[in-house]
């Protein structure tokens, strides 16, 4: 399986706990891991972040998406516009509308969303969120996740989920591993 990590607003490939998640996939696992980054400039460019997306996810072989954050919304986007099939996600701290504290999100978040293909698209999926999330409310996050017919976690303590290390996205992305190594 290849893991796409896909950054959240202001953050890069090695942000947060974008490094620490690829160094354990690939050493526990010996995944194949890709970490996205989008030039700041272009960081609310839908289209930039579609060709980046198409150009880099191969689609010949299991994958499994992981977003946090802004970056969720991306991978959401991607899904609605690909006729994909067996795509793995793991959502953290995702939204599908408005967040208070970047009001610059308004003009992305009215690109409309197919969740119908994206349902048909998504073979397993979970959302994880907190409910001391500063950023992005919990009940968003679960709003997302009922839109999508997907499980959620939500955890009492995390925040944004913007630590080094988040030992539970490692074992969660461990799991979708197991689960599609024939």
């Amino acid at each position: 399986m290849h893991y796409y990590i896909v950054p959240g607003f202001g953050a890069d490939e090695n942000s947060v706990w974008y490094p620490w998640l690829d160094q354990l996939l690939s050493d526990d696992l010996n995944a194949e891991v890709t970490r996205l980054s989008m030039p700041s400039q272009q960081a609310l460019d839908v289209a930039a972040w579609q060709h980046l997306l198409m150009t880099t996810i191969k689609t010949d072989a299991p994958i499994c998406l992981i977003g946090h954050s802004l970056g969720c919304w991306y991978i959401l986007h991607y899904l609605s516009q690909n006729n994909l099939k067996q795509v793995n996600v793991i959502l953290v701290g995702g939204f599908d509308t408005a967040v208070t504290a970047f009001p610059e999100f308004k003009p992305l978040l009215a690109v409309p969303l197919n969740y119908e293909q994206i349902q048909n698209t998504i073979d397993q999926g979970l959302l994880l969120t907190a409910k001391d999330d500063p950023v992005v409310n919990w009940q968003q996050t679960f709003a997302l996740a009922t839109r999508l017919h997907l499980d959620i976690l939500i955890q009492q303590n995390g925040g944004h989920f913007l630590g080094w290390r988040q030992p539970l996205i490692g074992e969660l992305a461990k799991l979708f591993y197991k689960d599609n190594v024939r």
